[in-house]
C-alpha cells in the first residue's frame, strides 16, 4: 500500500474492528513506540549507536505525528532504551504513550484508513476504527518476506515488530509464519543497510527491556 508508514502499519495490524487494541500487552505497547523509533532511524532522522539515540536530521513534514517522540529524543540525547521507557512505559494508559497513539491514529483518520469514535464513561476516550481495506493492505506488506528477494525495510520491521507482539497470526498462515520466521532469522544474522540495521538492534534492545518487565 503506497504512502503508508510504518508506526501507521503497526498500528491498522493491532487494532480490531472495534477499534480495540489486541493484544493489550506490555510487549504490544513496547513495539507500538519502537514502530515510531523505527520509523525514524529507517529514515535517517534518528540514529543508534553505542545503545544510544540521537537525532540525526529534521523530521519530514509527512512524518509530524511523531514529533512528540523525536522531539523527546532531541532535548534528551543521547538517549538510552532505558530512559525511553520511562518517557513511553510499557502501556497504551500512559500519558505519553496516549498521545502518540492519538497522534498516528489522528494521521490514519487523515489519510481516510480509519474512522475515529469516542468511548468511555464520559466519551472522552478515542478509538479508531480500521478500514478492513488499509488493513489488509498494511498486512500485505509481510508476503514480501515469504518470497525470494529482497527484504523491503518497512516490512521486515513490520514483520519484526507484529512477531514480538503475538499479532502475525491474525494475517499468516502458520506456514506463511514459519517462512517469515525463517526469513528474519536470516536477516538478523547479517549485517544490514544502516537504517534497518540500527532498527534491528534498537528493537532488540528495547523489547528485551519489555520482556523483563512481563516476567
Amino acid at each position: 500500500m503506497e504512502g503508508i508508514t510504518l508506526s501507521q502499519s503497526y498500528l491498522l495490524c493491532v487494532l480490531n474492528k472495534k477499534g480495540k487494541l489486541s493484544p493489550r500487552s506490555a510487549k504490544s505497547a513496547a513495539c507500538f513506540t519502537a514502530a515510531g523509533v523505527s520509523e525514524l532511524l529507517a529514515a535517517g532522522v534518528l540514529t543508534y549507536e553505542k545503545r544510544r539515540l540521537k537525532a540525526g536530521g529534521e523530521l519530514p513534514e509527512g512524518e509530524r505525528y511523531l514529533s512528540s517522540l523525536y522531539e523527546y529524543v532531541r532535548a534528551k540525547q543521547p538517549l538510552k532504551a532505558e530512559k525511553l521507557k520511562g518517557r513511553y512505559p510499557f502501556t497504551f494508559r500512559g500519558k505519553h504513550t496516549r498521545e502518540l497513539l492519538y497522534a498516528v491514529g489522528d494521521s490514519l483518520v487523515k489519510a481516510g484508513y480509519a474512522k475515529e469514535r469516542k468511548a468511555g464513561l464520559l466519551r472522552k476516550r478515542k478509538v479508531y476504527i480500521p478500514d478492513p481495506k488499509a488493513a489488509e493492505g498494511a498486512a500485505m506488506q509481510l508476503r514480501a518476506l515469504t518470497q525470494t528477494g529482497e527484504a523491503p525495510v518497512q516490512g521486515t520491521l513490520l514483520a519484526v515488530l507484529l512477531c514480538e507482539s503475538k499479532a502475525l497470526k491474525k494475517y499468516l498462515t502458520r506456514r506463511g509464519r514459519k517462512a517469515v520466521g525463517k526469513r528474519l532469522k536470516q536477516l538478523r544474522r547479517a549485517p544490514q543497510s544502516g537504517g534497518m540495521q540500527a532498527a534491528l538492534e534498537f528493537i532488540g534492545s528495547y523489547l528485551r527491556l519489555a520482556s523483563a518487565e512481563e516476567n
